[in-house]
């Protein structure tokens, strides 16, 4: 709790919902700062590379790639979510009989 800035108080009276979206919205911070840090870091590279190299890479980006540009999480339907689920809740009652 500690870690996300609440106190215990305030903790024991949210509802569940509301805990989740806090915790979400505290990943999705941390994971935009991490990404950030690395932007910073391949702009300073860019422009700390000799002219030719940067020349090269034409822009920041042409000089790395990072995982988050390069592979895109593809969108289910709302058909695929349920089909998900439905062939979950069918391997669940199959092993609970």
């Amino acid at each position: 709790m500690g870690v996300i800035g609440i106190s215990y108080i305030d903790y024991m009276s949210m509802t569940f919902r509301t805990i989740n979206a806090i915790i979400n919205a505290h990943q999705q911070r941390r994971k935009d700062e991490y990404r950030n840090g690395w932007e910073q870091t391949r702009m300073l590279a860019f422009y700390a590379a000799n002219p030719e190299t940067a020349k090269k890479a034409g822009s920041p980006k042409g000089l790395i790639k990072f995982p988050w540009e390069t592979a895109e999480t593809p969108k289910l339907s709302k058909e695929e979510i349920r089909g998900t689920f439905e062939g979950l809740d069918k391997k669940i009652k199959e092993l609970h009989g």
